[in-house]
């Protein structure tokens, strides 16, 4: 191996593995955490459809559920920088630059950083694009069947990402040995469905499960407006290109311009017009601009710069935190100019370390609120605009947490629960809580002798 990269991906791993979150980030954070301790989609351990296959790898380290998949999360940036550093030498441009890039980018440090599928989703994506040019120039079986376990790997632990890489993989693969392409993602697909059909009790329940969570999505956000969704995505694809940017403008060649619009034109189409919520769904796709960036005929010096100041943006930038200053959380008509140029200064400074740590802290605050107001014998409904209060199962001992949508809703009859409900205006029968530190929520106490009851669509019954 290049001795240069090798000291770069030993220099990625310890970045990452020193500078890891302290609790779970967000939601799905906790959902994760609970799946690696007792798997089960139709539990929302995790929401459907499930990655089992980034579960599988977290339980195979001897750390707690949480830190597992952290540490899953920063050693998936090896992979990743290698398949990078890999393809751009494969293309003839600039290999270290290409992997120096990605090994720095904040988005893809940010996500690697705590618990979550896309980290090493987008290893996965990035190895999976590498094998496609070696299939692609290569005749035979065997390096198709090598895609195929790729793709299916790299399903496994993000399944929607089988069907984004699908038409790469069918380039790299060509249809004289589509049957092989399929042979190799088979395996791994069907462990994967497999493991989650028996924790789910049997293929119709997940397959199931996983129809309630689509429609689910469809529900939530039926009216995403277009205007909104474009600032978004052009925030995230500034944010993912860094200091790539810098080098973009000499490009005079394209390289193979197939490999790098199927890897990330067909992906980056579809959350255009769909859904787009964090940049993360974009951290799979976008190391192919690190790879166009690499091909640049740009000045050294500025091949130097640009690493450095997509790093310098990662540990610096300073978002503000909305718990002290709720600017950035109200509607765009409300705020002066110096505020929306504040909101959006600190937008841009979301994939950040800063962003980390603030939210550790929040974690804290919410988890003390909300460990007075849990009693025992009782669930407390708390009602939010946002899923904080939901790692109060991991930060408070004791508190069973439950989101709206999980359908197995266990009453205790001793201990405490929590269901956490996430709209802007609380509900009837809801009374207003805070900390002295200034963390608040709306509360419910629900007991036994009120169930059933109904809060919105959410029936909350006892299950014996």
């Amino acid at each position: 191996m290049n001795r240069n990269l090798a000291l770069l991906l030993v220099l990625v791993a310890v970045s990452r593995l020193l500078l890891l979150g302290e609790s779970p980030f967000e939601v799905d954070s906790v959902l994760l955490a609970r799946a690696v301790e007792d798997f089960d989609p139709t539990a929302m351990r995790p929401h459907p459809p499930g990655y089992a296959g980034l579960v599988g790898l977290a339980k195979a380290f001897p750390f707690d559920a949480e830190l597992s998949l952290r540490v899953v999360s920063a050693l998936s940036a090896v992979p990743l920088v290698w398949a990078v550093w890999a393809i751009a030498k494969r293309l003839d441009g600039d290999a270290m630059l290409a992997a120096t890039l990605v090994a720095a980018n904040p988005v893809l440090w940010f996500y690697g950083l705590h618990e979550n599928a896309y980290a090493a989703g987008g290893a996965g994506a990035a190895c999976t694009a590498w094998a496609v040019l070696v299939a692609r120039d290569r005749e035979g079986p065997r390096s198709v069947w090598v895609l195929g376990l790729a793709l299916g790997l790299t399903g496994a632990l993000r399944p929607s990402l089988l069907v984004f890489l699908a038409p790469l993989a069918l380039y790299g693969a060509g249809l004289r040995r589509l049957h092989h392409l399929a042979i190799g993602a088979a395996l791994p697909t069907l462990a994967w469905i497999g493991a989650s059909a028996w924790a789910s009790g049997g293929l119709g329940e997940f397959l199931g499960s996983v129809l309630h969570q689509f429609t689910w999505i469809r529900e939530g956000h039926p009216d995403h407006w277009r205007l909104h969704q474009v600032h978004h995505l052009a925030v995230y694809a500034a944010q993912a290109c860094a200091g790539g940017l810098l080098l973009l403008p000499w490009l005079r060649r394209l390289g193979d311009w197939k490999l790098l619009a199927l890897w990330a034109g067909v992906p980056f189409a579809f959350h255009l017009v769909v859904y787009v919520a964090k940049a993360g769904y974009l951290v799979p796709y976008l190391p192919a601009v690190a790879v166009l960036a690499s091909l640049a005929a740009a000045p050294r010096a500025l091949k130097i710069a640009a690493p450095i100041l997509s790093a310098a943006f990662f540990l610096f930038a300073q978002p503000v935190d909305v718990e002290a200053d709720r600017t950035p959380k109200r509607a765009f008509a409300e705020k002066t100019w110096p505020e929306r140029i504040r909101s959006e200064v600190s937008f841009f400074s979301t994939a950040s370390l800063a962003r980390i740590r603030n939210q550790d802290r929040v974690n804290e605050g919410y988890a003390a609120l909300m460990g007075t107001h849990a009693r025992p014998g009782r669930t407390t409904v708390i009602w939010v605009d946002r899923w904080d209060a939901a790692i109060c199962e991991h930060l408070v001992e004791g508190i069973k947490v439950v989101d709206l949508r999980t359908p197995k809703l266990e009453i205790p009859v001793e201990g405490r629960r929590i269901m956490v409900l996430a709209w802007d205006e609380p509900g009837e029968g809801f009374s207003p809580v805070e900390s002295p530190d200034g963390y608040g929520a709306w509360v419910r106490d629900l007991e036994l002798e009120d169930l059933p009851t109904t809060i919105f669509s959410i029936e909350a019954v006892p299950v014996y």
